[in-house]
């Protein structure tokens, strides 16, 4: 779990400093959370599509991404784990550089994945009511 401490933290760093959001905690679950649910739905429902020719309802996505978040809400807010992390300050190898450069690489990562979700859209049916 350190890698995970050490991605909230500077996560945590970025939204509070550069993009001064009032709540951090908030947006760093909300980012780490997605960065986990939306690889684990779009290999999920690219073998359904491409196997079985199953196109998802964009509110079951919604709804099934709501419930991969309970979990990171549960852990790092409610049991207030990323007060613990932030007071801890992790850093990778000791380095405030390569954790860092480690933070802009998940944050490209996580970028490059919301790209793939369009990309794949055909996968989901956004006409669904």
């Amino acid at each position: 779990m350190k890698v995970i401490d050490i991605v909230y933290y500077q996560f945590y760093i970025f939204y509070k400093t550069v993009l001064r959001i009032e709540e951090p905690h908030f947006a760093t679950m909300l980012a780490l959370s997605e960065l986990v649910a939306l690889p684990i739905l779009l290999v999920v429902f690219f073998i359904l599509a491409t196997n079985w020719g199953y196109i998802m309802p964009t509110y079951l996505f919604l709804g099934l991404d709501a419930l991969l978040i309970l979990p990171f809400h549960h852990y790092f807010i409610r049991r207030k784990r990323g007060e613990l992390i932030v007071g801890k300050a992790p850093l990778l190898f000791g380095s405030r550089f390569l954790s860092l450069c480690f933070s802009w690489l998940v944050h490209i990562v996580f970028f490059f994945l919301l790209l793939e979700l369009f990309r794949y859209s055909y996968l989901f049916n956004f006409n669904s009511r």
